[in-house]
């Protein structure tokens, strides 16, 4: 049993080291969202997924008002839920002195399963390119800019981009249950996913923004499934790689609203994505479970040596609370460097204590009852 206690250690303090080194590659390669001048870029349409009711459209019709340019279309779709505004009819105008503004509601859905929403904004698009965002981002002009140099007419050629997709986190107070999907989005699912983008596009995207060409947005809802409870820019982000478009992230990050959620709904939510990485193969899964998990191993091996009486207790915790620093400083160099959350202390406490006593459970309940995620 001492042979194992030290395997695990090891590994262990291995993996924290390489979050590390990984969380400086990230801070290295990719940008907080600080204020820059405003760019000349072509106009895009945007496509919104927003709540049914008026005054969460009103809410996300300002937010993205103030976010995109002088000339720049707004098509916001409203998946007609139960309690929508019946007075928001699909395809209503809105005057506005400096963008042309849609709103489509698409059919009541009668079970779960729900067609892709942006292909309703399909008829109503005015611009060759397109950002397509789900409900909840809060996208600011600086993504938009980058977005659009991106996948211009003159990099397409030489890049071969095709879209372009963001990490997105989340920020703010809430609720403990927002706090653990927070812990787990922004501590782990999103520098591991962003620092294998940085070597090619990854197999699991989070989804949240997506933008492409209208062209290579009509090809993939084509091809997208029609029947999924799955995010809408997910499935686009499916259906893009399958047209072998080249997706590239962008270097800024891109918030989510506070997730007002209880304990059990953020569980639900945490497993929503461990089961969308299940969904790549149980290979993967078992792998990104210890290799995203270097706190929960030092746990197992602390316990596993303790319970053997073959490691005395001052070793067993050295190894938790090197492990925990490590990570410590993982979470800072990230959250200085890219997040610039407020204040640093609740996001690494609720991090570290999510990723030690509540995540190895999560990774073991995903894998052996997976369920399709819920929109």
């Amino acid at each position: 049993m001492r042979i194992v206690f030290w395997v695990l250690a090891n590994l262990a303090l291995l993996l924290a080291v390489m979050h590390l080194l990984s969380a400086l590659r990230v801070r290295r390669a990719y940008q907080p969202l600080d204020s820059v001048a405003p760019v000349d870029r072509r106009p895009m349409s945007l496509i919104a997924a927003v709540g049914g009711d008026r005054a969460a459209l009103d809410e996300e019709l300002e937010r993205l008002l103030a976010a995109t340019r002088r000339g720049d279309q707004l098509v916001l779709v409203s998946d007609g839920q139960e309690g929508a505004d019946p007075g928001l009819a699909g395809g209503r105008q809105y005057a506005r002195p400096t963008h042309d503004v849609v709103l489509v509601t698409t059919a009541p859905a009668t079970d779960a399963r729900r067609p892709h929403p942006f292909a309703a904004a399909l008829p109503h698009l005015d611009h060759a390119l397109v950002a397509c965002l789900d409900d909840g981002v809060e996208i600011a002009a600086t993504n938009l800019d980058e977005a659009a140099r991106l996948v211009a007419p003159t990099t397409i050629g030489v890049s071969g981009t095709g879209a372009v997709f963001a990490f997105c986190h989340h920020v703010g107070p809430g609720p403990l249950g927002g706090a653990l999907l927070a812990a787990f989005t922004n501590g782990t699912l999103i520098p591991q996913l962003a620092s294998l983008a940085l070597r090619g596009t990854p197999r699991f995207l989070p989804g949240g923004v997506c933008v492409t060409t209208r062209a290579a947005l009509e090809t993939a809802l084509a091809r997208s499934s029609q029947a999924s409870n799955e995010r809408p820019t997910v499935l686009l982000g499916q259906a893009l790689r399958r047209t072998r478009q080249r997706l590239r992230p962008l270097r800024r990050p891109v918030p989510l609203r506070p997730q007002r959620l209880g304990v059990a709904e953020g569980i639900g939510h945490v497993l929503d994505e461990l089961n969308r990485l299940r969904a790549q193969g149980v290979g993967l899964y078992l792998g990104l479970a210890v290799g995203w998990n270097p706190l929960g191993v030092a746990l197992l091996a602390a316990l596993l040596g303790l319970a053997a009486a073959t490691v005395p207790a001052a070793v067993a915790a050295s190894l938790l609370g090197l492990t925990a620093l490590a990570r410590a400083l993982t979470l800072l160099v990230l959250n200085r460097g890219y997040y610039r959350l407020a204040p640093a202390s609740r996001f690494l406490a609720t991090t570290l204590l999510f990723e030690t006593l509540l995540a190895p459970w999560l990774f073991l309940i995903a894998l052996f009852r997976g369920s399709e995620p819920r929109r």
